[in-house]
Formats: C-alpha cells, structure tokens, sequence
C-alpha cells in the first residue's frame, strides 16, 4: 500500500469511510433553507428548498416573491449526470450551471472507492480523490474541501448542524459565486 501525502494513512481499499462521507442523513426528507446567492457581485437572495427521493436530491431556489432561479437534480451516484429542470434566463450560462451544481453536488453525491484518512484527536479528514471531508463522531462532516490539479483549494464548504443532525447552516464559497444556507425551522 502506499499514500499520496505522508500525513495521511494508507490507501483503504473498502468502503469503510463511504457512509462517514454524508451530509444529510438517510432519515433526511426534505428542508427549507433562507438563501444568500452571490453571484460575480450581484447578490440573489430567496428560498432553497430540499427534497430527498429514493436516489436523488432536488435543490430548488425561489425568490421570496416566488420566481424560480432554478432547479436542480442531482444523484447520489455521480456515475448519473445532474438534471437541470429550469433555470432563469439571467443564470442559464453553462459554465456558471456547472460550476453551481458541481459545489452543490458535494453535500449530495455519496463517494465510493479508495480513500485515505488522517486522525488528527477527535477529527479525521477523509480523502477520496481531490476531495477532503472533515469528519467527527458527533457531527458528522463540517467542512467540505475541493482542491484542483495543483492542489489549491476552489470550493470550501462548511456546514453546522442542528437537532436530528440535519445542516442548520452550509456555506459554500468557491472564488466568486457564493451559496449561504440557512435552515428555517419547521419548514
């Protein structure tokens, strides 16, 4: 077995940290988020609704007034491509999509294969690919690191929990496009 970075253990080669990997748990329904969307500067605030169905998630953000900026669907397998349902003409740039979903699929997408694992006290960080999860016992994952080819990180994101362990709060900031949910009770 060998490692990529010295500080991390060897490679596991069995699924043993996939179900550690999970942001919402699998008595997860559905939840109502207040939602800050920022955007290259412009600002775009409204209602992110999520819903869980036997093998996706759908993430719908509207406005307070009720206009749909968009709706996503993604799968927890990503050997299956997100759908895109709608999204508001003023947002329907590919690359901007993709850089959404993409950041949004890392609180959905359940990883499989290899990983590797640091302990570091109560705290691991489990590794599968480029992707870092920062995991504890009592939580769950709090923080969520995506890192390109050169090994700069490009999307962070934070989540804290709440009653159930559901995510009361998930902050994702990837360069200039920004997501800060806010978990409305009984929504």
């Amino acid at each position: 077995m060998s490692c990529a970075h010295k500080s991390f253990g060897p490679v596991s080669y069995d699924n043993l940290n996939n179900n550690k990997a999970i942001i919402f748990n699998r008595s997860f329904s559905k939840a109502i988020y207040k939602t800050d969307l920022n955007i290259y500067g412009h600002n775009i605030t409204g209602i992110t609704m999520i819903k869980k169905t036997n093998d996706s998630f759908r993430f719908v953000l509207i406005s307070e007034l009720g206009i749909k900026y968009f709706d996503f669907e993604i799968f927890e397998d990503k050997g299956i491509r997100p759908i895109i349902h709608y999204a508001i003409d003023q947002m329907d740039n590919k690359l901007l999509i993709k850089k959404i979903i993409n950041d949004i699929a890392l609180i959905f997408i359940l990883q499989k294969g290899k990983s590797r694992v640091k302990k570091t006290g109560e705290t691991e960080i489990i590794v599968f690919g480029n992707t870092y999860y920062d995991y504890t016992s009592e939580y769950g994952v709090s923080e969520i690191a995506k890192s390109n080819l050169m090994g700069k990180i490009n999307c962070l994101i934070k989540i804290n929990y709440g009653e159930n362990k559901i995510p009361e709060s998930i902050i994702i900031d990837h360069d200039k496009v920004n997501i800060k949910l806010s978990l409305i009770p009984n929504g």
